[in-house]
């Protein structure tokens, strides 16, 4: 017993000599990412999620109905000042911070998150991920929110639908109220939910199994 308590110490000494070897990352604030000013005078607001793709490019979830009434002057009709615009719901930037591409925004297609509602709030566009193939993936956090597939230049491939209904309708007990989203392959998407697992075929035929609980986390596939 104790020749192994001696090894396993031994061994615990090595790898944190080893450790100690190794620099440790070092993180700073980089205050000129990403480059300003963004075109069209806008400026982004609340921003729920950031992901990075296969080419390392960052892609931002945008909430332009975020914006305050004395931010957006530039947006009036006459303009009231020179700035600004909330910029677009979709924006993706390169390492060194330009911006590549942006779209997207409330009415874009129908069924984008928090759909006809003026100032959601948190209750918006919730989640993006963009999956090995270049595909962007959107959901929301809005009541009767659900989830959509696009390309990167922002054209909508796919919508998940099932969606439960819009305010003012009551919430149900248990609904697919996505919260985040996982794109496994071109093929299979992973979805948490609030209350249920749900499992759609690419026949669009339905498994469900429901949680013991409305308030438990789930999880859903779904094959476009």
């Amino acid at each position: 017993m104790s020749t192994r308590i001696a090894l396993l110490a031994l061994a615990l000494f090595a790898a944190v000599a080893q450790a100690q070897k190794s620099p440790l990352p070092v993180y700073k604030v980089d205050p000129f990412w990403p480059k300003m000013p963004l075109p069209n005078k806008w400026i982004i607001q609340g921003v729920p999620t950031m992901v990075t793709d296969k080419d390392d490019h960052i892609w931002v979830l945008n909430r332009p109905r975020d914006i305050n009434p004395d931010e957006n002057g530039a947006a009036t009709k006459p303009p009231r000042t020179d700035c600004c615009i909330a910029a677009p719901a979709v924006l993706e930037f390169d390492t060194a911070g330009n911006l590549l591409k942006s779209w997207g925004g409330p009415g874009y297609t129908d069924g984008w998150p928090a759909q006809g509602i003026a100032r959601p709030g948190a209750a918006a566009e919730h989640n993006i991920m963009v999956d090995r193939e270049g595909n962007v993936w959107i959901s929301g956090s809005s009541q009767g929110d659900s989830i959509q597939k696009f390309t990167a230049d922002g054209k909508l491939l796919w919508d998940f639908g099932h969606r439960a209904a819009r305010p003012p309708a009551a919430r149900l007990p248990e609904n697919n109220q996505q919260t985040e989203v996982f794109p496994e392959s071109s093929s299979s998407t992973w979805t948490k939910t609030r209350a249920k697992s749900t499992s759609l075929t690419p026949n669009a035929s339905w498994s469900t199994t429901t949680t013991a609980s409305s308030s438990a986390a789930g999880e859903a596939t779904a094959s476009p």
